[in-house]
């Protein structure tokens, strides 16, 4: 298996023999050229770019009147006062959709593009009375950039007096004279490592170059913005219009801008009143960031084409009686239910546990023994007593089939341990020591248990909690003061607990480049990281840390005179995808500063590598940007988790990822064979072996579910031909078969808060997730507190029907599906501390342990028995052979 750049040249060599091999690479490369058509060619004499990102409107709806956000996007923020319309087919600049900008303040976040060479570009058609500033502002890897505080102005499309429409560049030159009602496709190409950015208008390189404010490493967002004009609150359904700030580099904005003279001095300071029309506004579409220069194995991928992995799927396993001492399964196969308890083997237990026994067949008693307990019980019998406290047991010791039997009740009063048996799962988990009340979720088969019963909840996420209260020192403009921040945080977390709530889900990585680099920023993050988690003590929640580590923080940074820092030569797709690259080590420098400094902690519920990685990989052609591979994800979080695993042994470990997409098995197929995204949905045992090698390093099986088994999701496989919508019970049975626990990480419907039905649709997709038993669900959203996003109320849900809901369905899973079946043999009458071992649990062998021991014991029994069957065959050939030489010597 190839994993990384580095392996693909090493597996590429060029090996020199001759030319026929040049020829057979030319015809290759032009073949490729021909089949991998999704990079588009943007001017006679330019080498072909590659399409990295793209906004082109099409999948929005038109309309007739403005609004302030609009669906179908990637846009990540609608400023509030923007008023924008949706133009069809008739009024489109290009194919079938465009976008009028009235006003606007529309942000694209978390771009991470890097290249040797990039081209950002958009098609523009200026109305003939238009009377505004438009700027398109992008944030690179220098602060000074943000698109937060418009910062990185690129481009300026300004009005002058005398009606003229002008494009100016991010350092105030001139550039092009736009003629109104005209269609411009305008871009900048610049090289990394220079701010020197030269201009195309319709594909024609301009004479005039402009300088950006600093050099180009990568590209992070994209920001367009038209003020408000004035007095357009006067327009009906507009907003109240709200001061923003300018951008500091655009130009026609303010008097002290430098434009030609003519405009600062004839600049109105105040605008007659305005109303949207087609001739006063601006029409943009085709949004595009394109790049070069950069060696992959494939044009969207870091995966070198090779053969499959070869995933097995284990066999569906039988329903048997299943016994766990501490998490670990014992070798248990003689058991015996009745109807108010389950018996098991005394022999089997006991060598399970290595605790010493005997038993005398004529006196028929028992005896067991360790350096913590000596006594004897007689078979059968109900009454022991066990360092002096004499006990009568609720389910006497049995013979059964010969094999001497014991209960729950036993096994809870002479080893001081906690017993649950779940009927539904025929599981029989016994729990000793340390592990009875140390609060750390762990996994006993493919179920989730904590201080030896079953762990049941659907509560939510509270993803912005970390952010709220880092905003303190980042000053997140989204957290503007501390009424949204530690104020706002503390009341969401009361509140969560006051409703009976137990854990959340929260992002926990930072948009500090500094983090690795800067030990005072450091200092800061892990000061704010503190206090979120005392925060979630004081009020009993409990957190899913999602640490977020297949991010731009982690990739090896240097620093460059004038830009400040920036990436060397990695990117966060080498990141996942070679294991021998730098910056895997500042990962494992995080994870072990972190993880160390909060592995004691009761916090922490969960450790989540990233929020939905899965969704990122082999689907390059589809999203026109370069991706990793399942096979690289799944090797990255093999490391990570190793690596959580090196300080915190004790605590889970989920990759955080979403439903697998319905062609995920097909996409990484069309990596693999070097071609084109290949949207076939799998089949279900395709499906699996996709799961099975997602998963194969982590504790839990990670879904995110927004109606989940409906065609309303990219949630369903073939069966015999037909598309078949899988649900949570699907989802759930799913895990089980990879013998893990399900969590649903998110989980909401798709449908909008607006409609009539919405509640109920809510509640009957609640009663999903109960009636499949699903054990964890964390319910996307609760409280989002950040402002300037249109979140909405389903993005909040701290009061209404939907919190009851969710309320009631946490209540109705614990009260079907915690149930224990031995609860009334928990008598605990012998042992005064809950605590103590009386065996030792880091002795316990496991069932596989045991069988393998018991292979070796009957292996080499055979091998003793195959020994002295030679031995004999030896004596008696030598024995006959004496006899004949005595014969022939007589």
């Amino acid at each position: 298996m190839r994993n990384g750049i580095a392996d693909y040249y090493k597996s590429n060599k060029n090996t020199g023999r001759g030319t026929v091999r040049w020829v057979s690479a030319a015809l290759a490369i032009c073949m490729l050229a021909v089949m991998f058509c999704g990079a588009p060619v943007f001017s006679a004499g330019q080498v072909e770019y590659t399409e990295l990102f793209s906004e082109d409107f099409e999948g929005t709806v038109p309309g007739d009147t403005y609004v302030n956000t609009v669906n179908g996007t990637g846009i990540n923020y609608f400023g509030p006062e923007s008023m924008l319309l949706v133009e069809g087919s008739s009024g489109s600049i290009t194919g079938m959709r465009s976008l009028r900008l009235y006003n606007c303040d529309l942000r694209w976040r978390e771009l991470s593009i890097e290249e040797l060479y990039f081209q950002i570009g958009f098609a523009v058609k200026v109305g003939a009375d238009f009377d505004n500033a438009f700027m398109f502002a992008v944030s690179t890897q220098d602060p000074d950039t943000s698109i937060e505080e418009l910062k990185g102005t690129l481009f300026t499309i300004s009005n002058e007096s005398g009606g003229n429409t002008y494009l100016y560049g991010a350092d105030g030159t001139r550039l092009f004279n736009l003629k109104k009602d005209t269609v411009y496709r305008i871009s900048a190409e610049v090289k990394r490592g220079s701010n020197e950015c030269t201009v195309y208008v319709n594909g024609e390189k301009q004479s005039r170059t402009f300088k950006f404010q600093s050099d180009f490493y990568s590209i992070n967002g994209i920001r367009v913005y038209m003020p408000p004009v004035a007095n357009n609150n006067d327009v009906p359904g507009s907003p109240e219009p709200t001061e923003l700030t300018p951008p500091t580099s655009a130009p026609a904005l303010t008097a002290e801008t430098e434009l030609p003279e003519a405009a600062a001095t004839e600049m109105p300071t105040e605008k007659p009143e305005k109303k949207p029309t087609n001739t006063t506004t601006l029409l943009i579409d085709d949004i595009y960031i394109s790049g070069k220069g950069r060696n992959y194995p494939q044009p969207y991928s870091v995966q070198a084409p090779g053969d499959m992995p070869s995933v097995k799927l284990d066999d569906v396993p039988g329903k048997h009686v299943r016994v766990f001492v501490n998490t670990v399964e014992i070798d248990m196969s003689k058991t015996y239910i009745t109807e108010n308890t389950v018996y098991i083997s005394a022999e089997q237990f006991l060598k399970s546990i290595s605790v010493d026994y005997s038993y005398d067949k004529n006196e028929r008693n028992l005896h067991i023994f360790n350096d913590k307990i000596d006594f004897s019980v007689h078979v059968p019998g109900d009454e022991i007593t066990v360092n002096g406290t004499s006990v009568k047991l609720k389910y006497p010791v049995r013979m059964i089939d010969d094999v001497i039997m014991i209960s729950p009740n036993f096994i809870n009063e002479v080893f001081n341990a906690k017993v649950w048996w779940d009927k539904d799962s025929q599981m029989l988990v016994i729990t000793s020591g340390k592990q009875k009340n140390d609060n750390i979720l762990r996994i006993v088969g493919d179920r989730l248990y904590m201080n030896g019963e079953p762990y049941y909840e659907i509560s939510f996420n509270k993803y912005d909690l970390f952010y709220q209260l880092w905003a303190a020192h980042s000053g997140n403009p989204e957290y503007p003061s501390d009424e949204y921040r530690e104020l706002a945080a503390e009341a969401a977390l009361k509140q969560l607990h006051d409703c009976g709530f137990r854990s959340i889900r929260v992002f926990c990585g930072s948009d500090v480049p500094e983090l690795m680099y800067d030990t005072v920023e450091r200092g800061y993050y892990f000061e704010t990281m503190d206090k979120m988690f005392d925060l979630c003590d004081r009020y009993g929640i409990k957190v899913v840390v999602c640490l977020g580590l297949i991010s731009d923080n982690f990739v090896v940074k240097q620093r460059v005179p004038g830009s400040g820092l920036v990436n060397k030569d990695e990117t966060v797709l080498d990141l996942v995808a070679d294991p021998n690259c730098e910056s895997r080590a500042l990962v494992r420098r995080y994870i072990s500063e972190f993880v160390e400094r909060y592995k004691n902690r009761d916090t922490i519920l969960m450790y989540e590598i990233v929020n939905e990685g899965n969704l990122d990989a082999d689907v390059g052609y589809t999203t026109k940007s370069v991706c990793y591979s399942l096979i690289q994800l799944a090797e990255f979080y093999s490391f990570c988790a190793q690596e959580i695993k090196k300080y915190d042994k004790n605590r889970i470990v989920s990759g955080g990822d979403s439903v697998l997409r319905s062609a995920q098995w097909h996409l990484l197929e069309s990596t693999m064979a070097g071609r084109p995204d290949d949207l076939t949905a799998d089949t279900k045992e395709e499906h699996l072996y996709a799961l099975t090698l997602l998963n194969e390093s982590l504790d839990v099986v990670s879904i995110h579910a927004y109606s989940l088994g409906s065609a309303q999701s990219d949630t369903s496989y073939t069966d015999d031909g037909e598309k078949v919508y899988y649900g949570f019970k699907d989802a759930r049975t799913n895990a089980s078969r990879l013998g893990k626990p399900l969590y649903t990480g998110e989980a909401n419907i798709t449908l909008s808060p607006d409609r009539v039905d919405y509640a109920d649709s809510v509640k009957a997709y609640l009663n999903k997730i109960v009636d499949a038993g699903v054990q964890l669900t964390h319910w996307w959203t609760f409280r989002s507190d950040r402002q300037g996003s249109d979140d909405g109320d389903n993005w909040r849900n701290d009061s209404g029907e939907v919190l009851n809901a969710i309320i009631a369905a946490d209540r109705s899973l614990n009260e079907q599906y915690c149930v224990n079946g031995v609860s009334s043999e928990n008598t605990d009458h012998i042992w005064n501390d809950t605590d103590y071992d009386v065996f030792d649990p880091a002795g316990v062998i496991s069932g596989a342990t045991a069988s393998k021991e018991t292979k070796i014991r009957d292996a080499l029994k055979m091998s003793l028995l195959l020994a002295g069957a030679m031995l004999v065959l030896c004596v008696g050939i030598v024995l006959v052979f004496r006899r004949r030489i005595r014969r022939s010597e007589n």
